[in-house]
């Protein structure tokens, strides 16, 4: 598994194309899908909390998952988003246990975490 993560708009799908010669087909948009299958690429996986779905960590060995960074801006008042904001770090923190390299994505650059 490889993450890739970063803020809004700091070109982490650009990266993933242009590094792994992939295409928006291979892209999947988990927002609204979590029919992951036929995917290479988990696009938003931070969304992923809100379907409390359970891991299937086997399914998720052999793919890329791009993971917006929604930690580093201020706390949100709204308890709701704040609960959302501490389950995606939970969450993130399992995926990069079992992940075997960890990319940070600053403005288009690469940033190797593990």
């Amino acid at each position: 598994m490889i993450i890739i993560i970063g803020g809004s708009n700091q070109g982490k799908k650009e990266f993933v194309k242009f590094n792994y010669q992939l295409s928006e087909d291979d892209i999947l948009d988990v927002t609204n899908n979590y029919n992951i299958d036929n995917y290479r690429v988990l696009y938003h996986f931070e969304r992923v909390v809100l379907y409390k779905k359970d891991l299937d960590m086997d399914k998720l060995k052999n793919k890329i998952i791009i993971f917006e960074d929604v930690f580093s801006s201020v706390v949100p008042v709204d308890s709701n988003l704040r609960k959302y904001r501490e389950e995606a770090g939970h969450l993130l923190q399992i995926l990069v246990a079992h992940a075997d390299h960890v990319i940070r994505i600053t403005a288009g650059i690469k940033e190797t975490l593990k």
